[in-house]
């Protein structure tokens, strides 16, 4: 019957092949893009070389992957200095030193074995991409355009400047709240992979420690679970592969964390903790939080 006829949806369904099409030549651009961008950024610099914080990790990573040194070493600490100032600081300086945990450096692993000028412009060229795409991403979710602009705030163009990892961590809290707060939650293996993108966020615990708590509440209400276990997951591997790559890591970086608050104007919020638990006063933190 001609009036029984079946409407067709206005929203044409796309097939797992196309799709599949369609995602590797995203990824195709992608790479193509950072390939033109890298060998700009490169050509652009010269011999003046940005990216200050990578180059901490970068001789870290160094230390720990190709030469076997603990990066939490005097002799590490010192290649880092003549890098940065050629020179060695004086007391009360910034010591430039690698002050995080070991497994923030997983991350910097590929670039340790690049010359620095190359890493360091791969390492912009991809964060630049990146956050256009988050950008972009979130514009084409709430169709607000100043979100186009998020590039040009000064905490993430200044992070791409000197090649900070917080950048790096910021992009995983933001898609995680892109997704819950559009409904939009990937699959089990994206939500797993998204999960472990948090876990090393936790490396950064004076920048992450909040944020993750509350975004560990929030999977937790809305029964995330896929994210959780790569959480959880990741951060048992990221400990685990720390441990078994320097078993001293831990003890090392405390040390450095108690050196650190000698060398600049305001108490590092790893140091505060550290206080607190050791003179058992861990309820002054708990009790405020609670009420």
């Amino acid at each position: 019957d001609s009036g029984k006829q079946s409407m067709r949806s206005p929203i044409l369904s796309i097939s797992p092949r196309h799709r599949t099409t369609r995602t590797i030549s995203a990824i195709l651009l992608f790479c193509l893009i950072l390939m033109i961008l890298t060998a700009g950024i490169r050509f652009a610099l010269g011999s003046n070389v940005l990216g200050a914080d990578l180059y901490t990790n970068w001789i870290a990573a160094k230390a720990l992957f190709i030469q076997q040194l603990s990066p939490y070493s005097n002799q590490v600490v010192e290649a880092t200095q003549l890098g940065h100032y050629n020179r060695l600081t004086f007391p009360g300086e910034d010591q430039v030193a690698f002050a995080y945990p070991v497994f923030i450096l997983f991350i910097v692993f590929p670039f340790a074995y690049l010359d620095f000028p190359l890493a360091q412009a791969i390492w912009m060229a991809l964060h630049t991409l990146l956050l256009i795409s988050l950008a972009y991403l979130l514009y084409t979710q709430y169709k607000f355009r100043p979100v186009l602009t998020i590039p040009l705030f000064y905490p993430f163009s200044f992070a791409i400047i000197v090649g900070n990892v917080t950048l790096t961590f910021g992009m995983f809290i933001f898609i995680f709240l892109w997704a819950h707060f559009s409904q939009n939650l990937p699959g089990r293996l994206p939500a797993l992979l998204l999960g472990i993108g948090l876990a090393f966020a936790a490396g950064k615990p004076q920048f992450s420690l909040p944020v993750l708590g509350i975004l560990l509440l929030i999977c937790l209400k809305y029964r995330y679970w896929h994210v959780l276990a790569g959480f959880a997951g990741g951060l048992a591997l990221l400990l685990a592969g720390s441990f078994l790559l320097l078993p001293s890591w831990f003890s090392e970086w405390l040390s450095l964390v108690e050196g650190y608050s000698q060398y600049i104007t305001m108490t590092p919020l790893m140091k505060s903790l550290i206080d607190v638990i050791e003179r058992g006063r861990i309820n002054d933190v708990i009790t405020p939080i609670l009420f």
